[in-house]
């Protein structure tokens, strides 16, 4: 559709045409029969040839929702950041309101909702979104508003790329003990085995899988595709949430009949073994997370409660949950040149710390730490 030249008779009875107050044809103005210019339009069907958004040139600014950049444009383009300016934020929700982000400078930016009451799918009031410095568009839709705006991200499209969500339950109740007075779910995941051979083409070592007595999640994906990363990670505990009111008879510590410090020493959740240019590597992820003693408390009050939320179990009482979604997880092989599987995700809970004076021996007779650990993987060529 041309609209050059043209007239539309609007709603209040005057004639919008696009050209100046003359009537001369100038790009992107439309105009109203007083010469003004009109910056909104209610259409009930608009067919176009090709429909091209507005494009701003835009630099991140600060390090926090404070002093972020506003992002406006249908298409923003984020050409600047360095280390103390990686900000920009959306604007005021609007349902359905669209705001794409292109990030073109040499590093990871942070998208804030644009007050620290806003959320974005995934993640806590307030926090930021990062996207990489990938050149790639990421839509940004709101998807919730006028009471709380939400907005939720959808990312480039992978070829290629699946998703699986796998869960396992575990339980430590002083059956597999550590070499630091801790209980632990099941045997620990720190150095996987290696296995050697000796084909005519030279010597290829490969990590070999953990033990039977090691938890380790598996399905088909890790053989058939190259890179795979954690997007979320759900933890739903036996610990007591209470019954969310500020009475004293509800801390966490108190439910189970345990101190403080204890509850402080209970951990988790999932440890990545692989095998990298010759040599092993260990490393723990998903496991900075602890629960909250006033859990019942804060949310009483209204106090954040971070990563922390709640379920009903099925006896009808509250449990803690840890949810954590890192939708820009770093992407890790699965296989070595010659295809052979060398990633390996151990999950495991324990309680207990000798060095913390807390050991699993401390703790009341017949004590388990429960949970169910839900992951979902993303696979991709």
């Amino acid at each position: 559709m041309n609209l050059t030249n043209e007239t539309i008779e609007s709603t209040y009875g005057n004639l919008l045409t696009i050209g100046d107050a003359a009537g001369t044809p100038t790009q992107g103005t439309l105009q109203n029969g007083n010469g003004q210019d009109v910056t909104s339009l209610t259409l009930d069907e608009l067919q176009v040839n090709k429909l091209v958004q507005t494009q701003a040139t835009i630099a991140a600014s600060g390090t926090s929702l404070a002093g972020a950049t506003l992002l406006t444009a249908g298409v923003n383009l984020v050409t600047s950041a360095d280390s103390n300016n990686i900000a920009v934020k959306l604007p005021q929700p609007e349902l359905g309101l669209v705001i794409n982000v292109v990030n073109t400078s040499d590093r990871s930016i942070t998208v804030f909702p644009y007050s620290a009451t806003d959320s974005i799918l995934g993640l806590n009031d307030g926090e930021g979104y990062s996207i990489p410095d990938d050149g790639q568009l990421y839509r940004i839709v709101c998807v919730q508003n006028p009471n709380v705006g939400v907005w939720s991200v959808s990312t480039p499209t992978v070829n290629n790329s699946v998703t699986k969500t796998v869960s396992i339950n575990l339980t430590a109740d002083g059956t597999h003990i550590g070499i630091n007075g801790e209980s632990w779910s099941s045997q620990e995941l720190l150095e996987a085995s290696t296995t050697t051979y000796y084909p005519a083409s030279g010597n290829v070592t490969i990590l070999d899988a953990p033990s039977t007595n090691a938890s380790s999640f598996d399905s088909p994906e890790f053989n058939n595709y190259n890179k795979v990363r954690i997007k979320n990670l759900i933890v739903k505990s036996n610990v007591p949430a209470g019954d969310l009111t500020s009475n004293a008879s509800q801390i966490t510590s108190t439910l189970m009949g345990i101190s403080s410090a204890e509850l402080y020493n209970m951990f988790g959740y999932i440890r990545i073994a692989s095998y990298v240019g010759g040599s092993q590597f260990t490393i723990n992820e998903y496991n900075g997370y602890r629960f909250l003693n006033t859990y019942s408390a804060n949310v009483d009050n209204g106090f954040s409660t971070g990563n922390i939320t709640h379920y009903m179990g099925s006896d009808g009482s509250l449990y803690q949950k840890i949810n954590v979604a890192t939708p820009n997880a770093a992407w890790r092989d699965t296989k070595d040149s010659n295809g052979n599987r060398i990633i390996y995700y151990g999950p495991y809970i324990g309680y207990g710390s000798a060095t913390n004076s807390t050991p699993y021996t401390g703790y009341p007779s017949g004590f388990s730490f429960e949970a169910e650990l839900i992951v979902e993987f993303e696979f991709s060529m």
